[in-house]
């Protein structure tokens, strides 16, 4: 946010994981969410701290084992989609590595955004999170109907607190 001031000139992007993003770091975004500065932000989940060898993160998913939580993580994982949602985030997106294809028409659109733009991109750690797999991905990631009402805060809610499919694709738009 300060870059955005000191330079408002410049399109400014921000990279970080789940782990700096939603549990160190986490209560810087919803301040610069919900005063809407010009900022993209991706957001990188692979719901495990995998640098720091394999401990829980604010997304590890219920009943995971890790390193930090031997005989299971107890508990409930953040939701992304959902808390940017309610922190008015004017554009909230996510989308998933295994599908490159809708990721480069997400990140487009959310570096054309006049405000701050999120996308929550769901990358699943292959060394150290076993549980969750691209093959189990694949399995219940659906892109958002074509007919998709991007202006719809509530209906974006909804899709996020789907437990049963992992939709993918544009969210949530105000421009």
């Amino acid at each position: 946010a300060g870059m955005k001031i000191a330079r408002p000139d410049l399109r400014i992007v921000a990279v970080g994981g789940d782990g700096d993003g939603l549990g160190i770091g986490g209560g810087h975004l919803p301040h610069v969410a919900r005063k809407n500065v010009d900022i993209t932000y991706i957001l990188i989940d692979n719901s495990i701290y995998g640098l720091t060898k394999g401990q829980s993160s604010p997304t590890s998913p219920l009943n995971m084992k890790s390193k930090t939580a031997p005989y299971a993580y107890v508990e409930e994982p953040l939701n992304p989609l959902a808390m940017f949602l309610a922190y008015n985030a004017s554009f909230v997106a996510r989308g998933f590595s295994g599908k490159p294809k809708d990721l480069k028409h997400i990140f487009t659109e959310a570096l054309k955004h006049k405000g701050f733009s999120v996308l929550h991109i769901f990358s699943p750690c292959v060394t150290m999170n076993q549980q969750v797999t691209f093959k189990t991905m694949n399995e219940i990631v659906k892109p958002l109907p074509d007919d998709w009402d991007t202006s719809n805060r509530l209906a974006g809610l909804e899709k996020a607190l789907d437990t049963e499919t992992f939709w993918i694709g544009i969210v949530y738009q105000d421009q």
